[in-house]
């Protein structure tokens, strides 16, 4: 069973990854552009006067509330429609 998902999850793998190259390679200009604005030259000096500690709750609460954000609908659909054989 777990060669049959070998394939189609490797394809879809690259498939995300070319993406994210060309679009990583798209928006370059507009990114460069920004940086040379310096509209965030204020968050910038903040975010680096943070510590170790403080600056891993300033990025990993967002991914921890949207982790759980994303999760509740999966809830929902699971106790609809259970699996066949489980």
């Amino acid at each position: 069973m777990t060669r049959i998902w070998n394939t189609p999850v490797f394809i879809l793998a690259t498939v995300y990854f070319v993406v994210d190259g060309v679009f990583s390679y798209l928006t370059r200009p507009i990114t460069e552009w920004i940086a040379k604005k310096k509209l965030f030259e204020r968050a910038r000096l903040w975010v680096t006067s943070l510590g170790p500690y403080p600056s891993l709750a300033l990025f990993a609460m967002p991914v921890i509330i949207l982790t759980r954000l994303r999760l509740r609908p999966t809830r929902r659909v699971r106790k609809v429609a259970p699996i066949a054989g489980s």
